[in-house]
């Protein structure tokens, strides 16, 4: 994978850990968990408890389910880029111009679509 940099050295033994065959640019999957945060910050907040939640990962796991806490959204949106890019999937400015179209999408529909419910 090259990076059009010039100061950087390309590593002729690097290889991606995870291979898929869609474009980069944006992430998809930093789009979609870009637009749940946004909603559920539009209702919870960054902080939804005042504590913490966890989020279970059954995927890619040989030692079984991996169980990671996280105090407010933003983490896990966070670790989320890291993943991406670690894994070899996207570069950075994909992964958070993913996340960028994710929340513009939940503010057009909320600002557009979401009309209220009762008293």
């Amino acid at each position: 994978m090259e990076d059009r940099r010039d100061d950087t050295t390309p590593d002729a033994t690097w290889a991606a850990l995870i291979t898929a065959p869609y474009p980069g640019h944006s992430s998809g999957h930093n789009c979609l968990d870009g637009a749940h945060v946004a909603v559920l910050r539009m209702f919870f907040g960054d902080d939804p408890t005042g504590g913490s939640f966890q989020i279970t990962s059954f995927a890619l796991n040989p030692g079984g389910p991996a169980v990671r806490p996280f105090d407010t959204f933003s983490q896990p949106l966070a670790e989320l880029i890291e993943a991406r890019i670690w894994a070899g999937l996207h570069f950075r400015f994909e992964d958070v111009a993913g996340q960028r179209l994710g929340l513009n999408v939940a503010n057009y529909g909320a600002a557009n679509y979401f009309q209220p419910v009762g008293n």
